[in-house]
């Protein structure tokens, strides 16, 4: 396949109109087309989710159960739609993959090589347990296990590794005195004094332990649109599993499970979690699937039946809108303003997607940089010759290779602060093809994959420092290629990124 010059990205917003309301809408010039897209029935936004999960390219352990838990709600929306569900295929293949790359001691790493992964491991099965309850086949053995994590609870030196162990004993539905593991985790002081907290309250409830709720409140947060979250505001918002969206899961699963009538609440929490869709979807596989299988059982039990609201759109275009699924495209220069009435919500996002032919040089987070064996670096640095009316960039130069002679493409990357789920894509240039598709285990590398047009490498922890990796090809087909930024990013967070300039080859 031939692959456009530069990065794809994609700039808008996700607004879930819920009161009678009116947004102005503010497009980018320079990135084309703006398109607009509207839904009223919120079941269609969480398939689209589960289309946009599902589609997602690697399958670490993590996203091979996220892609599961996805398939399991898409067959609930089936059924409750009374329509026809066509992947159980995919759901046993995905089964089958997880019973594959699970470690002897029975549980799971990020990937099948990886070391064991508590977090992972819990994720896992509860995809496997809800499978199983829906009535496939898993056949994952779990009485040696149970027997190794009871024993590890006794040993209780992490908080955090305990209550994993106790929430998939539950799983296991395993008989062990809960009351006792509780309680000597109630006596630890944890940094993250809210988690902890919230940890202590889910365990109590899943041990049918007496209780309270009363905490939750100082940490109630609402948004703009008078969405509610949960939120301690002192912690690094970009862990995978401590940041305001995980709290708010954690908190609305404490609801949903009490015995008080939380109906209102938890329904602003469902509003908050759609309006955290930023840019279409959530921003990440795992989080997709967490959030998903925590609100849907809510979606599905409301039998009210909705009265389709209306949407106004007015200004340099003027409709209006009373049938949903809705899209439509503007010029990026029209002044749009979109006004909603009616008593449900609509879910309404406007996006660009563009092509950046010429990305800048992205190095704020972290640092890349390639370059081929035995050829100097070639990065964005001008150098200002003795003629000072002269700049040559380096980017601009061009490296030359020998078709039939192999050589390595050398990925240098400066970690700049202390990083977790990295990781790392390393276009390969259209000439050339692997001299051989070696796994790594140097430098923190955790698991590699290579693709016809890149190779993605996954490090499970970078502590802050220059790391180096090398891919091994050989030049074949003489010609002049385009060779794309090569870009490092936190893989649950992408925000957090940086990227390298185009560059210029010629097989000879």
């Amino acid at each position: 396949p031939v692959f456009p010059r530069g990065l794809e990205e994609t700039e808008g917003q996700f607004y879930v109109l819920d009161k009678d309301t009116t947004i102005n809408l503010i497009f980018n010039p320079q990135l084309g087309t703006a398109n607009l897209y509207a839904r009223a029935d919120v079941l269609d936004v969480i398939e689209d989710e589960i289309g946009h999960l599902i589609r997602y390219k690697y399958l670490c352990n993590e996203q091979i159960a996220s892609k599961l838990k996805g398939l399991l709600a898409a067959k609930k929306i089936a059924q409750y739609k009374g329509g026809e569900f066509k992947y159980d295929k995919d759901i046993n293949k995905l089964i089958r993959l997880l019973k594959k790359n699970k470690k002897e001691r029975g549980l799971w790493g990020w990937w099948q090589d990886s070391q064991q992964n508590e977090w992972i491991s819990l994720h896992v099965l509860e995809a496997l347990g809800e499978a199983k309850k829906m009535g496939y086949k898993v056949g994952i053995n779990t009485g040696q296990v149970a027997k190794n994590f009871v024993w590890e609870l006794e040993e209780g030196r992490n908080f955090y590794k305990s209550v994993r162990l106790l929430k998939m004993l539950h799983l296991f539905e395993e008989q062990i005195d809960a009351p006792k593991y509780i309680a000597d985790l109630e006596e630890t002081k944890d940094t993250l004094s809210f988690s902890h907290d919230l940890q202590i309250l889910e365990l109590k409830q899943l041990y049918k332990m007496d209780y309270d709720t009363d905490t939750l409140a100082s940490f109630m947060r609402t948004t703009m649109f008078g969405n509610i979250y949960f939120s301690d505001e002192t912690k690094d918002n970009y862990h995978p599993l401590f940041n305001d969206i995980q709290n708010t899961i954690l908190a609305y699963k404490i609801l949903q499970s009490d015995s008080t009538n939380h109906d209102k609440t938890l329904a602003e929490m469902r509003h908050y979690f759609l309006e955290k869709r930023n840019n279409g979807y959530w921003r990440n596989t795992y989080e997709s699937a967490q959030i998903i299988e925590t609100i849907l059982p809510d979606l599905l039990g409301d039998k009210t039946k909705l009265t389709q609201p209306k949407l106004n759109i007015s200004g340099d275009v003027n409709e209006a809108v009373s049938e949903f699924p809705f899209e439509m495209q503007v010029e990026p220069n029209q002044q749009i303003s979109i006004s909603k009435s009616g008593d449900f919500p609509i879910y309404f996002t406007n996006y660009q997607r563009y092509q950046n032919k010429a990305p800048e040089i992205k190095k704020d987070d972290f640092e890349i940089t390639t370059k081929f064996e035995n050829q100097p670096r070639r990065d964005a640095i001008n150098r200002v010759s003795t003629n000072a009316n002269r700049v040559s960039t380096n980017a601009n130069r061009v490296s030359t290779l020998t078709a039939g002679q192999q050589t390595k493409l050398i990925v240098e990357v400066n970690v700049k602060k202390d990083a977790e789920y990295v990781m790392i894509n390393i276009p390969i240039p259209g000439g050339c093809s692997y001299a051989d598709k070696r796994k790594n285990y140097r430098n923190r590398e955790s698991h590699r994959e290579y693709f016809k047009h890149e190779t993605a490498i996954f490090c499970q922890k970078l502590p802050k420092g220059k790391y180096t990796y090398e891919i091994n090809l050989t030049p074949r087909y003489s010609g002049n290629y385009t060779l794309n930024p090569a870009k490092v990013e936190l893989m649950y967070f992408p925000i957090f990124s940086a990227n390298n300039a185009i560059k210029k080859l010629r097989i000879e």
